[in-house]
């Protein structure tokens, strides 16, 4: 069988590397995948993850590579856990789909049935941006996710500062989870805590801890004010903080921010 190029693990098996390809299968990859670099010749690198698996088995399907045998079954069991975690996924989003109980909630208090579909989307996906109107629950749909995932803490939330406070308010009065109001923008000694909540304008000062893998679930309340990268110190420390937990957290009232239209 005709070969267009070559794929294979690298770097501890962690990413995937495509070299040697034709110039019309490179062109075709750039417009198939928009993060590889326009002006890169290859090769081309690829994070070995289930959706990146699944996408480079159907791209290996048109365009054949060379591959040793035992990654080319790496790719194809990559691509069946994509297929099965993507079935799980839309058994969640049923409207029929019964959640598991959440331990740790106050007396009384309870998660409604929608806020429990985005926590267990964020479960299995790991990353999640939920996009909510106000007054929907938000928070408490974040609340709800920590008390169902123990590997989820401790966790760092980050938000405006005027919000500091109501995080902490809500997160105590909804869950016996135990909060602390981070109160310098330099490190100090933390106290035992479940949640650490963080001004975003504090974070930048904290980047040695984040990449420490302290944190294992990072919460970025309103992530818009992200939006300029790491050009500044808050978006250089967020993606340090993103980098090195386990599960991440997007909440937002206005997922589209000064550039919408109708």
């Amino acid at each position: 069988m005709r070969t267009y190029g070559e794929l294979r693990l690298i770097e501890g098996d962690t990413a995937w590397e495509m070299s040697s390809l034709e110039p019309h299968v490179a062109i075709r990859l750039k417009h198939i995948f928009p993060r590889v670099p326009k002006q890169s010749a290859g090769p081309f690198r690829f994070p070995r993850d289930l959706m990146h698996a699944a996408d480079l088995d159907w791209f290996l399907s048109r365009y054949p590579l060379a591959m040793s045998p035992g990654d080319r079954e790496a790719l194809r069991g990559g691509r069946l856990d994509f297929e099965m975690q993507q079935a799980e996924i839309e058994r969640i989003l049923l409207p029929e789909y019964v959640p598991p109980a959440v331990v740790g909630l106050r007396e009384d208090q309870k998660v409604r049935h929608y806020q429990m579909q985005a926590v267990e989307l964020l479960r299995r996906r790991r990353s999640l941006l939920l996009g909510d109107e106000g007054g929907l629950g938000k928070t408490y749909t974040a609340a709800a996710f920590l008390c169902a995932e123990s590997g989820a803490l401790p966790a760092a939330v980050v938000c405006d500062p005027h919000m500091q406070k109501q995080w902490k308010d809500k997160l105590t009065a909804f869950t016996h989870l135990r909060v602390h109001v981070i109160s310098k923008a330099s490190p100090y000694d933390l106290p035992p805590a479940d949640v650490y909540v963080f001004r975003i304008s504090q974070i930048g000062g904290w980047t040695d801890i984040f990449a420490t893998d302290f944190f294992k679930a990072a919460i970025f309340d309103e992530p818009q004010s992200l939006r300029t990268g790491t050009s500044t110190a808050k978006g250089g420390a967020a993606k340090v903080l993103a980098n090195h937990v386990s599960y991440r957290l997007g909440l937002t009232a206005t997922p589209i921010y000064n550039y919408g239209i109708l």
